[in-house]
C-alpha cells in the first residue's frame, strides 16, 4: 500500500516544491500524487516523472499523504528518496 511505503521510507520529501526538486535532481525513487489535488499540479508532476523515468503512484487524498509524512495538513505530493 502506497501510504505504508511513504511512512516506512527512511528518506522522503513532502510537498510540491520539494518533490519537484527531487525529480529534477533525480533523487526521487518513487513519487506519490494525491488524486484530489488540482489537475494543474498532478499533470506536470506526472509528466516530469515520465520524462525522468521515475515511478509514480496515485494516493486517494492529500490528507493521506500528509498523515503518512507526519504532518498535520494535506500534501499534494511526496517522494521516497534514493
Amino acid at each position: 500500500m502506497a501510504v505504508l511505503d511513504i511512512k516506512k521510507a527512511n528518506k522522503r520529501c513532502v510537498g510540491l516544491r520539494e518533490t519537484e526538486k527531487a525529480i529534477e535532481s533525480e533523487k526521487a525513487r518513487k513519487v506519490f500524487i494525491a488524486r484530489d489535488a488540482e489537475d494543474k499540479i498532478k499533470k506536470p508532476v506526472e509528466n516530469k516523472c515520465k520524462n525522468k523515468g521515475i515511478k509514480f503512484e496515485y494516493v486517494d487524498t492529500m490528507q493521506e499523504i500528509g498523515e503518512a509524512c507526519d504532518i498535520y495538513r494535506g500534501a499534494s505530493t511526496a517522494a521516497i528518496l534514493k
